[in-house]
Formats: C-alpha cells, structure tokens, sequence
C-alpha cells in the first residue's frame, strides 16, 4: 500500500506495522495498493 499523508510521521527501523498504524491514524488523506507483475519466463 501506498499513503498520502498531511504530515510527515517518523519512526525508526523497529517500528512495527501495528505502530506505523497508529501513528498514521488521522493523517491519511488517500492510499493505493501498488501491485508488481512478473512476466512469464
């Protein structure tokens, strides 16, 4: 998924799914799912 969001958020290399979440709570103006296709070999 990709986020917009109204504000930047930090956190550090440790900082779980569940924590970005919560700290993304608020601020999310829109999102997209960004999906990658392989071709065929």
């Amino acid at each position: 998924m990709v986020y917009a969001l109204d504000e930047e958020i930090s956190g550090t290399a440790s900082t779980t799914l569940g924590a970005l979440s919560v700290l993304m709570e608020g601020h999310i103006l829109d999102q997209a799912e960004l999906e990658v296709l392989r071709a065929p070999s």
